[in-house]
């Protein structure tokens, strides 16, 4: 705890998670910005015993004038919380686990029957539908003159732990490095919350992109596009933001000074419909991996054509390749589109042979059944699914031996940069294989410019990449 005293502003001391303790023992934090919190159970905390004894607990830690704050529910018999006042400042916190929101009028009435000093909402939520309406509801706290803290539990709500001052919040729960154990589901470490997004330097005049998808937890993009704002002197900051509601995210985000997004599964092609404009390209392939913002119009582009072809001409040179594209989803799109761009005959399998058909279609290649595919026909095999990404790594696409064997093998997959179906290839006499990763920043690089008009070095990206991954312990090499 003494090593997060100078780099937090208030020190959250989980009482019911303590064993054999005394209050005695706590007068090390005597003059330390502290919030106490005894959660029970009823309250999804664990302390099993009685309200009497948790609030003579508290008595006694006042009464020894330690800690600042007080972390009280809203179910606390109103003269209990008047007495606390008289030692801690009151937050009084509303929360709810199972994936309901409750309706404004009912907690504007629970807050205003209780003393307190500032009101803490933190629900699990799982659709951004109803993230839309808890804003709603921070809104009419705002508008009662109550300070808040707000939070949306799960990977929804990690975008607003990390941009909460743009929410009016008092503060934002972020974890402690090497414990194994965050605070509620959905948060980020200090560290990560200090060097990656910023956090301490964070303005409203400053720009938010982010990545747009889901699931997001696995990406490496937060570590790179925040660093690279951070080495070319961008007031900017880059978020996660795991969306299942394209028209609730985008209403969410209006009241945020947004200047682009990265887009990936499965909003590539759904996305397109919301944009005032695409480019060329992205319209060409049907799918979009990046949103510019322009003035008040929402533009569309993409980037992973480019970022699919230039790793492949660094490492094998222009060629003519016979490719087999697997799957046919947005990655595929831009796939095809660089084969045809650069005059290379191609072939689309997928489980669902009329998505393969379109595809085919659309950019002039050939539909072939899965269980019809001759491996003869093909030296570049191209991975595009998510089968085998972050956390799923030990998911192994069906692809059958014979289609690696002398095959130079792509999986546009990047986390984690060495995956199953990689392994297998070099394991069956695969003549090369290739990851996701030099296309991850081959791609970085070209969104990067189209927000800031910088360039930036695709190696460079790489580097970042890479070392975000071996702290994860990840250790591998892109290219054998």
């Amino acid at each position: 705890m003494r090593a997060y005293e100078t780099r937090v502003d208030l020190l959250e001391v989980r009482l019911d998670w303590l064993r054999d303790w005394t209050v005695e023992d706590l007068e090390f934090l005597r003059d330390r910005p502290v919030l106490w919190t005894f959660r029970p159970v009823r309250q999804g905390g664990e302390f099993a015993g009685t309200d009497s004894e948790r609030f003579e607990v508290l008595r006694q830690i006042g009464r020894r004038r330690l800690g600042q704050w007080v972390d009280v529910e809203w179910d606390v018999w109103p003269p209990l919380i008047m007495e606390l006042r008289g030692y801690f400042k009151v937050l009084l916190s509303y929360h709810q686990y199972d994936g309901h929101l409750p309706p404004w009028p009912d907690l504007g009435e629970l807050f205003r029957a209780k003393p307190h000093d500032a009101v803490k909402i933190a629900l699990t939520l799982h659709r951004w539908a109803d993230i839309v309406r808890f804003l709603d509801i921070v809104e009419a706290c705002q508008a009662e003159g109550w300070d808040g803290v707000w939070v949306v539990m799960g990977p929804r709500g990690t975008w607003l732990r990390i941009l909460t001052p743009w929410f009016g919040g008092l503060w934002t729960y972020a974890s402690p490095e090497g414990t194994g154990r965050a605070t509620a589901d959905g948060q980020v470490s200090v560290e990560e919350l200090r060097q990656v997004y910023r956090y301490p330097e964070m303005a409203p005049d400053h720009r938010i992109y982010g990545l747009l998808g889901d699931p997001v937890a696995h990406s490496v993009s937060p570590y790179i596009h925040n660093r690279l704002f951070q080495e070319v002197g961008l007031a900017a900051h880059y978020v996660p933001f795991a969306v299942d509601d394209l028209e609730a995210f985008l209403r969410v985000m209006r009241v945020l000074p947004l200047g682009g997004l990265s887009v990936t599964v499965p909003h590539k092609i759904a996305i397109l419909r919301y944009l005032d404009d695409v480019e060329p390209a992205a319209r060409d392939i049907g799918a979009v991996n990046t949103v510019v913002r322009r003035e008040d119009r929402w533009v569309g582009a993409n980037t992973d054509w480019v970022g699919f072809w230039r790793p492949l001409v660094r490492r094998f040179g222009v060629r003519s390749w016979r490719a087999l594209i697997v799957g046919a989803g947005g990655a595929a799109h831009a796939v095809a589109y660089a084969l045809r761009r650069a005059g290379c005959s191609f072939a689309v399998t997928n489980r669902t042979h009329a998505k393969a058909e379109a595809l085919a279609r659309r950019f002039g290649g050939t539909a072939v059944p899965w269980d019809a595919v001759n491996p003869g026909a093909f030296d570049l095999l191209i991975h595009t699914t998510p089968l085998g990404m972050a956390p799923h790594i030990d998911s192994l696409p069906p692809i059958p031996d014979a289609w690696l064997v002398g095959k130079v093998v792509y999986d546009l997959i990047y986390n984690p940069p060495e995956t199953r179906l990689l392994r297998r290839a070099r394991a069956v006499g695969a003549r090369a294989v290739l990851s996701g990763l030099p296309m991850l920043a081959e791609q970085a690089a070209e969104q990067f410019r189209l927000w800031t008009l910088q360039t930036v070095r695709a190696d460079d990206i790489v580097a970042l990449a890479q070392a975000h991954l071996e702290r994860q312990s990840e250790t591998f090499n892109i290219f054998d």
